[in-house]
């Protein structure tokens, strides 16, 4: 038993974690809790109850500024035993003070510095910061490692790590966005019948989904685990990443901790009688397909003008719905998301024009979007030809879109797509996503 408000499975996920002694593998959708309350607690727990040493890496920067602030939200006291390695011109200014470059100030010798780290119990960083620090082995024994965002994490940048350790435990999900390798396919699929055996089947895989699946294959009931409880999207916004990416076992929280029925309650804002039809539809659904027509003239131009305009329409008549409603809407509630920078560019000079103010409003690639989240989500696909698909997907082995699982969970309240609907129908998930959008007759048609 914990004294904190766990849901039943973050607790028992917890005591698997904490039980385990050589490595534990954590599989945790989007918005399950898996930095903000699994890594959390069991940092927290570590320290009350032992004193061992523990070794937080991620593959990002933004990512090892989450852990830092989920550490931090334990206390004070936990700040005090936290150093971090790597660049601080890469993190948020307010974890300067834990970088080991601003601890080493005052230090003299070495046997200052090596009282400095014997003294600090936890050590944060990149896992290629850490790679580039391996002398601290030398000095520092750690007894356990937590490894976030390890299926974005090649294995073979794991393994001078993972050697150095007692124990692991590895925290992802292999249906987002998977490990970043240039190499083709035909360079990185195996062949070898003894390395298929053990599961490497091809070399741009991460460690963590390849233990994972022999963990599944070979039952190792004790060594994995998968958290199914979110608390970032709402119900219709969760129902298709569920139902098309994760077996349909994706749920909104229980009641006792969604007292004010954030997941489930409607959107029910109010619009003016005179206000347009696409005001109407923005003010009761939460997913939402825009279509734009295609672009003839530029096939394979990476900007879509038409997305762009729409883009900025659709922010704009947000900001003004919310306003009719006495609710403020910031620019730090909304995302846009597009596959090409060009595209960006464009989005962003259309927001000017309709004399928007961008200051804090984020629009990039899926890619930078991964592990954040905003209220309100817009996806300008900009595929002005079915051969552009292959650029804003990334589908599994499973035959999942990881782009676009990715793009829709990141989505608290609204999840709004712009594309054409023709050519976004070549790709099965999209077809399904159009299809499960306008079974709900959640199209919007101009």
């Amino acid at each position: 038993q914990f004294p904190w408000s766990l849901t039943t499975q973050q607790g028992e996920l917890l005591n698997k974690m904490l039980a385990n002694q050589d490595y534990f593998l954590l599989w945790g959708p989007p918005g399950t809790g898996k930095t903000s309350v699994m890594l959390r607690y069991f940092v927290q727990w570590t320290l009350e109850n032992t004193s061992e040493q523990i070794l937080l890496l991620s593959y990002t920067n933004r990512a090892v500024d989450e852990i830092c602030e989920a550490v931090i939200e334990i206390g004070p006291e936990a700040r005090e035993q936290m150093i971090r390695i790597g660049s601080s011109n890469a993190a948020t200014p307010n974890f300067k003070d834990i970088f080991i470059q601003e601890k080493l100030k005052n230090i003299e010798n070495r046997k200052a510095l090596r009282a400095l780290i014997e003294s600090k119990r936890i050590f944060v960083g990149t896992v290629a910061s850490m790679l580039g620090k391996m002398e601290l082995f030398d000095l520092k024994s750690f007894d356990k490692v937590l490894i976030d965002e390890a299926s974005q994490i090649p294995e073979p940048m794991l393994m001078g790590l993972i050697t150095k350790l007692k124990r692991f435990i590895l925290i992802g999900d292999h249906k987002q966005l998977p490990a970043v390798v240039t190499q083709e396919e035909k360079f990185t699929r195996v062949t070898d019948v003894d390395l298929k055996e053990m599961g490497v089947s091809d070399l741009r895989n991460s460690y963590f989904e390849r233990l994972y699946s022999q963990a599944l294959k070979n039952q190792w009931e004790a060594n994995y685990g998968q958290l199914s409880i979110q608390g970032r999207m709402h119900r219709d916004i969760m129902q298709f990443p569920s139902k098309h990416f994760y077996a349909d076992e994706l749920q909104c929280l229980p009641e006792d901790l969604d007292k004010k029925k954030r997941q489930t309650r409607p959107l029910n804002l109010s619009t003016p009688k005179e206000w347009s039809e696409e005001l109407d539809i923005l003010s009761t659904k939460r997913l939402l397909f825009f279509p734009s027509p295609e672009n003839k003239e530029a096939p394979l131009s990476k900007i879509n003008p038409y997305e762009a305009q729409k883009a900025a329409q659709i922010v704009k008549s947000l900001k003004t719905l919310y306003a009719h409603n006495g609710k403020e809407l910031s620019n730090d509630q909304i995302g846009i998301i597009t596959p090409f920078r060009a595209q960006i560019a464009k989005i962003r000079e259309s927001l000017i024009e309709h004399q928007l103010d961008i200051e804090g409003l984020r629009i990039d690639t899926v890619e930078r979007f991964q592990g954040g989240a905003k209220d309100i989500i817009l996806l300008s696909c900009c595929a002005n030809h079915s051969r552009q698909l292959k650029a804003i997907s990334s589908v599994s082995a499973e035959g999942i879109d990881r782009k676009l699982n990715v793009a829709i969970t990141r989505a608290r309240e609204q999840f709004i797509l712009l594309g054409n609907p023709d050519i976004l129908r070549e790709s099965p998930s999209y077809a399904d996503l159009l299809e499960w959008i306008e079974s709900q007759e959640l199209q919007y048609n101009d």
